[in-house]
């Protein structure tokens, strides 16, 4: 719990660092793409403090296209 506090205090100190630039630049999706970064990392950190198993992205491929592959080798095998 105390390293989720920890992480919370670093984002927000990063927060205070960027914000001046952050508010004064011109391309809103620019601040919008760090906020939501800088939410996914925060996220990400918190799991990874309380020992959650977080699925590697290899993991998200191989279950996109391990179908995909089972009815490619059908069709050739055939």
């Amino acid at each position: 719990m105390i390293f989720s506090i920890v992480i919370i205090i670093i984002v927000v100190i990063i927060i205070c660092l960027h914000w001046t630039a952050l508010r004064n630049n011109q391309e809103p999706a620019t601040t919008w793409l760090f906020f939501i970064i800088l939410l996914l990392g925060t996220a990400v950190a918190i799991a990874l403090s309380f020992h959650l198993r977080i699925p590697s992205p290899v993991q998200l491929v191989t279950f996109i296209y391990q179908p995909l592959s089972n009815v490619i080798e059908a069709f050739l095998h055939i």
